[in-house]
């Protein structure tokens, strides 16, 4: 009504201060469109193009045949990824109103190297979640990984020591070499500046600062000190105007994976949304998702994975580890375990952090009562990871009840 008071500031590589039109969500042009049937088979279903209107991740096989015996097939990975948009599609939203509004998100899918195997979102699905949902199937996929701690210790510095901090509070000398599979819940709960949840105490997880008074939103231990070299760089190009060179693509401290490209190419994340994908025992991948309430984001990846191997046939295990702390022990793992078999000798398995969804069954269905499956602990929560076994599956490693 007065007038604009003050001006936009410019700055480098993001604005340059002036005040431009905004585009039409849905269109080419803003880089977001309805996908065809060829597509994708949902026609609620929006995936992310170019310029030209062509999409910039389509559907594809792994590509990882210098680390996985048997990769993912496209076949494999559009199943997948129209299972869990089926199941977001029929989700009720946790953070949206009027209440029973339907839930909304992206869902990504990637490979043992962190390629990007196809990314699908709903129509109103927040933007962020098309990164988060990345970062949560290659956080999942990457700690589940055999060359997790390998490629930890490479990176050196502060990253390196985190790999001795998780093997101590595990009591486990080879944690992060594939003996455990991990859900995003799972690395999110040894995130945490204070262990276990609801207990404020002088024990930060193994993932998180080293002492809770160091926590921070700007500094939360692993996932900070992932990205922090390449963020001062970056800083330093915009502050200097592009004098000074701007840090690259794949912004971690990680090796690269056979072929180029990081595993965790845009960071980690810590919320609950993300499963790993197993062919038997052997790790081919990653889905994650993003949009919601984190226990519907970990509903929808874990059922979406389930119900792919409905479709083919399945079958479930289940499994518990228990962290002590100076209470009680607190079992951090009450897990089910379901198998898709693509064919006789294929067989995906996954890890589920259980969430207040329902469980599987002995045979792999799905059931109400699964919050009192055989082996759950009462601290849902704090659900981690379980032993992987040969044929698929998992089995008990070691079981607990802790106390709330």
């Amino acid at each position: 009504m007065n007038g604009p008071a003050g001006a936009l500031v410019a700055v480098f590589g993001y604005n340059d201060g002036t005040i431009r039109p905004g585009t039409a969500y849905g269109t080419v042009a803003s880089g977001i469109r309805r996908s065809t049937s060829a597509e994708f088979t949902s026609e609620d279903a929006y995936v992310l193009v170019d310029g030209a209107g062509t999409p910039r991740f389509p559907i594809r096989a792994g590509t990882d045949a210098a680390s996985v015996a048997n990769p993912l097939t496209e076949a494999e990975v559009r199943a997948v990824l129209e299972e869990a948009f089926a199941v977001l599609g029929r989700s009720r939203a946790q953070i949206r109103r009027p209440l029973d509004s339907r839930m909304q998100a992206s869902i990504s899918m990637v490979d043992t190297h962190g390629a990007i195997l196809g990314v699908v979102r709903s129509p109103d699905g927040p933007i962020f979640g098309t990164d988060v949902s990345l970062q949560k199937a290659r956080t999942a996929a990457f700690f589940s990984n055999r060359v997790a701690a390998p490629q930890m210790q490479a990176a050196g510095g502060a990253v390196a020591g985190y790999v001795q901090r998780v093997r101590s509070f595990l009591g486990d000398a080879n944690a992060l070499t594939g003996t455990f599979a991990f859900a995003d819940r799972s690395g999110g709960n040894l995130s945490r500046p204070y262990f276990p949840d609801g207990e404020v105490g002088d024990v930060a997880g193994p993932l998180s600062v080293e002492r809770p008074g160091q926590f921070s939103p700007f500094m939360t231990g692993l996932q900070t000190d992932l990205i922090l070299p390449n963020l001062v760089e970056h800083l330093g190009f915009v502050i200097s105007g592009g004098a000074s060179a701007d840090t690259p693509r794949g912004c971690t401290q990680l090796p690269d994976a056979p072929g180029g490209g990081k595993r965790i190419g845009n960071g980690i994340q810590i919320f609950p949304g993300s499963v790993p994908i197993y062919r038997g025992d052997e790790l081919v991948g990653g889905i994650g998702v993003s949009g919601d309430g984190i226990d519907q984001d970990d509903m929808v990846s874990f059922l979406g994975l389930h119900n792919a191997g409905q479709r083919v046939g399945g079958s479930a295990m289940r499994g518990s580890i228990s962290v002590p702390t100076a209470s009680s022990s607190v079992s951090m793992a009450a897990t089910c375990a379901c198998a898709m078999s693509i064919a006789p000798s294929r067989r995906f398995s996954m890890i589920r952090a259980r969430t207040s969804a329902r469980g599987c069954d002995a045979s792999g269905r799905l059931r109400p009562d699964g919050n009192r499956a055989r082996g759950a602990g009462r601290i849902a929560a704090r659900n981690a990871s379980c032993r992987t076994r040969p044929g698929g599956g998992c089995r008990a490693r070691r079981t607990a009840r802790g106390r709330q």
